[in-house]
């Protein structure tokens, strides 16, 4: 079973983050193999689902601000790198932060403009 899966059928309602109900978050949109991608990426990190959860949402965020829009592979990429940039931090900074950090210094080069803007 993905982790997508087991969390949403296993835990109770209140134990997810409030940005699960944003329509950003719906990961059950998305295709299968983005799911599985997520959930590997996920268990390769120390990050709890709901600090990756916030963490996309952020990204997400920070691209509609600057009237971008990335791929979902990009994005899940990126959260990637950035987990992996903190690895070996005492204490790990929180994922989240370490995303808006980035972005703010380097940009996101997978992005593009936005169709709608």
């Amino acid at each position: 079973m993905n982790l997508f899966l087991f969390i949403n059928y296993h835990l109770p309602r209140q134990a997810c983050c409030s940005c699960l109900s944003d329509s950003k978050m719906n990961f059950s949109e998305l295709a299968k193999e983005d799911q599985d991608a997520w959930s590997e990426t996920m268990l390769d990190h120390s990050y709890s689902w709901e600090e990756w959860m916030e963490a996309r949402l952020t990204l997400l965020n920070l691209l509609q601000k600057d009237s971008k829009e990335a791929k979902e592979h990009a994005i899940r990429a990126y959260m990637a790198c950035c987990a992996e940039a903190m690895k070996g931090m005492s204490p790990p900074a929180q994922l989240a932060s370490s995303v808006e950090e980035f972005y703010k210094l380097y940009g996101m080069e997978e992005s593009e403009r936005s169709k709608s803007a």
